[in-house]
């Protein structure tokens, strides 16, 4: 699929996309002439993404797991549950402060 698919697909636009990339959060497409093609494994990264920054995970915290190899696999359910847990202990001292 090409970008615009995959935008549609996931909500992100293309240029979020191309950042993603950039960061080394998603593996880079193959390419067919100027045109970056998808697969799969790039929607589920995509969506991935989306999730983490949805409970609050900023791209730079996604980019220390992706240097573990491809987002989604690197992400296992243990390390993702570390993770989480994480980010939770940093909200409660955020309140806290408040």
């Amino acid at each position: 699929m090409r970008i615009g698919q995959l935008s549609r697909l996931t909500g992100a636009t293309p240029k979020a996309l191309r950042l993603y990339e950039e960061l080394g959060l998603l593996p880079a497409p193959r390419r067919q002439g100027s045109y970056r093609i998808y697969r799969r494994e790039h929607l589920e990264a995509v969506v991935l993404i989306r999730q983490a920054q949805t409970l609050g995970f900023k791209l730079q915290e996604l980019q220390q797991l992706a240097t573990q190899g491809p987002l989604v696999q690197a992400v296992g359910l243990g390390l993702a549950l570390q993770a989480v847990q994480q980010k939770r202990i940093e909200l409660e001292q955020q309140i806290a402060a408040m």
